[in-house]
């Protein structure tokens, strides 16, 4: 469905695109009857204001946003970098919107992007919200998009994303092959589908095993960082924590873990042993080098960017994501 324009306002008034110009953006020359009724047309048209403007070449650039928590995590750069490389090959540039976890930040950006007049949107969005106003907003104004890496509530869409839940699972169940029963495992608070996940993968994991729930510790650190981590690995063993393994919701998380262990002089890992999850590069010049769950970042970002552009136009037959299954790379840790 094409997008509301200025004619289309115009002419469903009776009045020039100039007063409707006017209007939407409070200048004077229209009286306050008229400009409320142009405003309210517009709303009802879901009329996006194009700031490149209309006056240039009546196109749009070929461009598609991308919403996320936070650029500068490892993570999300990786995720960039295979959606920037798929996009650019296919002659759309990329907006990029951070959102530092926050909703309100969230629905601007999203706001923005459609002023923007986007084709698409990417977008990991915050938390695990049943209601986006977000994405009512792209719903409501027919603007294509897919989620990435993270689900909003149990009716979102299609989203691209590895199978955290089993991703969890196979890092538990290599610490429990290797013998470890107690085992801590350090997520954080961000209620985000993806913490969700890995969380009930490692109890699930747990359970298949025969163990008791007790010998599976959960604690959230505050945020996704080292020091985050370490703060909160330095908690768990305050509290008492006896057990021999740690699965760490991610790589930075991990280093944390290390960092307080060794702080402790707890040797790792014939004292306790680590597992990460992300297999970032900084995971394999750790000290020891990380065990982690490996997650295909840029083959997530190049399959988001194929099923958004397939969902922006005509059906080729194949739109669900494909992409392949996590695996544990071994390192030292564990």
């Amino acid at each position: 469905m094409n997008r509301a324009t200025l004619r289309d306002i115009a002419e469903s008034i009776g009045v020039t695109k100039k007063t409707v110009s006017k209007a939407l953006n409070d200048l004077p020359g229209v009286s306050d009857a008229l400009r409320l009724t142009i405003k309210r047309k517009a709303e009802a048209l879901n009329y996006v204001p194009n700031i490149y403007g209309l006056g240039l070449s009546g196109k749009s650039p070929r461009t598609l946003g991308v919403v996320i928590s936070d650029n500068s995590s490892p993570a999300y750069a990786l995720f960039l970098k295979g959606i920037e490389e798929a996009a650019n090959r296919s002659g759309y540039t990329v907006v990029i919107c951070n959102t530092n976890e926050d909703p309100a930040a969230e629905d601007v950006h999203v706001r923005v992007l459609a002023s923007r007049q986007v084709q698409g949107v990417l977008l990991s969005p915050c938390g695990n919200r049943s209601h986006n106003p977000g994405l009512k907003i792209l719903d409501r104004l027919h603007i294509p998009h897919v989620l990435i890496n993270r689900r909003s509530g149990p009716k979102s869409g299609i989203c691209v994303s590895q199978d955290h839940r089993a991703g969890a699972i196979l890092a538990t169940e290599f610490l429990l092959d290797r013998g470890h029963r107690n085992i801590l495992h350090l997520t954080c608070k961000e209620a985000t589908s993806v913490v969700t996940a890995r969380t009930h993968g490692f109890r699930s994991a747990m359970r298949q095993r025969g163990q008791k729930a007790a010998s599976a510790i959960v604690r959230a650190a505050c945020r996704i960082s080292i020091e985050s981590g370490c703060c909160e690995m330095l908690g768990a063993l305050a509290d008492g924590f006896q057990g021999t393994a740690v699965f760490a919701f991610n790589d930075m998380i991990a280093f944390g873990a290390l960092k307080a262990l060794h702080q402790r002089g707890i040797r790792v890992p014939q004292d306790m042993a680590v597992i990460g999850y992300d297999d970032i590069p900084f995971a394999e010049v750790s000290h020891p080098p990380l065990t982690t769950v490996h997650q295909a970042f840029h083959e997530v970002g190049v399959e988001a960017v194929r099923v958004l552009l397939a969902k922006m136009g005509p059906p080729t037959g194949r739109s669900a994501p494909e992409l392949p299954a996590p695996y544990i790379v071994k390192r030292e840790s564990a």
